[in-house]
């Protein structure tokens, strides 16, 4: 079992938390986290700490790269890095002692048609290898390979994150070779790239409520339930295996759609501070949750506690998983009917 995660839009992600927001003043922060960042490189983060053994497949370029590549590789990150010849880019987040963030996200680097094919072509490298039970991080993936009584691990394939417009077309047939060779598709992105990869029928959809109506062409205050149901009338597969649908709505929970029901997973009633990287922590829980073979209900509440046990800790998926177990404890995953 592993997975192997599509970092689109790798970056350096700088975080200063700081005593107060002046606006035109200047700031010295009392902490500093820089971490190779970015949506996958968290999901990996995060799946490390919940013991999935994840490879995160990166486009990198210029100095910038080589910074994010170091802090991966310090952090004890499974990273593949694909050049480009674009400049990494850096993500700032100020964080005040009260009050929100204020974040400034540059744009993700544009990728030639041919640096395209080469990231798409690593995804599916990485794919085969673990499908042949090379060895993920500080695991070797059961994959079943030698021993015809093993039962086979899944692999998934994640990709979180906008996708470049030469990204789109690129993966199209890794993403559909993949499929037929038995992998997971995780989706968690937006926009076209969204639309693309809802048309592969992908086994779990995990988006938020403008992400689900902004691809469905729906307002944003349609009822989380409607929004669930119609995505997951778009990813039904035909070979019966429906697959899994969570739209999350922020402070308000997430909601649950699959093939075993509806549930509503109810927000911690007890949040910490720091809410960037809490999605892509949900979707390493709930990959995890899946891997290991718990219904629905447990994979939610094993997802939303990751979520907000990211809450706790500056940076992206720093989370402890004395964390995880506390916010599980309070944490109330609901049946809908």
């Amino acid at each position: 079992m592993t997975l192997i995660a599509l970092a689109p839009s790798p970056a350096l992600d700088v975080t200063h938390r700081i005593g107060v927001l002046d606006d035109g003043g200047i700031h010295r922060p009392t902490e500093v986290v820089r971490l190779a960042g970015g949506k996958a490189l968290n999901v990996v983060r995060a799946a490390r700490t919940l013991g999935l053994p994840a490879r995160a497949v990166v486009p990198l370029g210029g100095r910038m790269g080589v910074v994010v590549a170091g802090l991966a590789v310090d952090e004890g990150l499974d990273v593949r890095a694909v050049p480009i010849a674009a400049e990494a880019r850096q993500c700032l987040s100020l964080v005040p002692d009260a009050g929100s963030p204020t974040e400034s996200y540059e744009p993700a680097p544009e990728l030639s048609d041919r640096e395209a094919r080469s990231l798409a072509s690593a995804v599916g490298e990485e794919l085969a290898g673990a499908l042949a039970g090379e060895t993920i991080g500080d695991a070797e993936v059961d994959a079943g390979a030698g021993d015809d009584d093993a039962p086979a691990g899944p692999v998934w394939l994640a990709i979180s994150g906008s996708l470049p417009p030469a990204l789109i077309a690129g993966l199209a047939p890794v993403v559909e070779a993949a499929l037929a060779a038995g992998v997971r598709l995780a989706v968690d992105s937006s926009g076209e790239g969204l639309r693309a990869l809802l048309a592969a029928r992908p086994h779990l959809v995990k988006v938020n409520r403008s992400e689900a109506a902004g691809a469905l062409g729906l307002p944003e205050q349609t009822p989380l339930r409607e929004l669930a149901a119609a995505l997951r009338a778009l990813t039904t597969r035909p070979d019966g295996d429906d697959g899994l649908v969570v739209v999350t709505d922020g402070a308000h929970g997430a909601l649950a759609l699959g093939a075993d029901g509806a549930w509503l997973a109810h927000p911690d009633p007890e949040p910490g501070r720091f809410a960037v990287g809490s999605g892509d922590s949900f979707l390493a829980g709930i990959v995890a949750g899946l891997v290991a073979g718990e219904p629905t209900a447990s994979a939610l509440a094993r997802a939303s506690a990751a979520g907000s046990a990211n809450t706790r800790a500056l940076g992206a998926g720093r989370f402890a998983t004395d964390d995880v177990d506390a916010a599980a404890s309070r944490i109330r995953v609901e049946a809908l009917g």
